[in-house]
C-alpha cells in the first residue's frame, strides 16, 4: 500500500463502536494502523485469509463480487463504514474484494491485540 502509520487522531471523527464506552473505543482505535491507499487499490480479496476488518475514514470504498468473469458491484463505502468483519470475527476466507475507489485513509483492527491488555 502506498503507506502506512501508527495510532488514530480521535479529532473530528464520528463514533465507529457506540456499544463500547468512548474510553474502550480509544483502547482500540489506539491500536489501529492507518493506511492510505490510492484509486483502484484493493485492500482486501475474495478467498484470501485474514483476521483484519477496516473503517473507511475518508474516501469511498467499492465491494465486489467477482464470479465467472463478472463484477458484481455489492456496496459503496464512506467514512465510517466498516468492512471485511465477517473474517475478522470468522476465520473463513474473505467473501468479497474491496477496493479504494478515491484515495482515503482506512484504519485496521486486528484480532492480534493483545489479551493481556484492557482499557482503564
Amino acid at each position: 500500500m502506498a503507506g502506512e502509520d501508527d495510532g488514530h487522531s480521535q479529532a473530528s471523527r464520528a463514533r465507529v463502536f457506540t456499544t463500547l464506552t468512548p474510553t474502550e473505543e480509544e483502547f482500540v482505535l489506539a491500536r489501529c494502523r492507518r493506511l492510505e491507499a490510492g484509486r483502484g487499490e484493493i485492500l482486501i480479496r475474495k478467498g484470501e485469509d485474514s483476521n483484519s476488518l477496516y473503517i473507511v475514514e475518508r474516501g469511498e470504498l467499492h465491494v465486489i463480487d467477482e464470479k465467472a468473469g463478472r463484477r458484481d458491484l455489492l456496496a459503496v463505502l464512506g467514512p465510517g463504514e466498516i468492512f471485511g468483519e465477517m473474517s475478522f470475527l470468522d476465520p473463513a476466507p474473505r467473501s468479497a474484494t474491496a477496493s479504494s475507489h478515491t484515495r482515503r485513509r482506512s484504519p485496521r483492527v486486528s484480532t492480534t491485540l493483545p489479551a493481556t491488555s484492557s482499557p482503564s
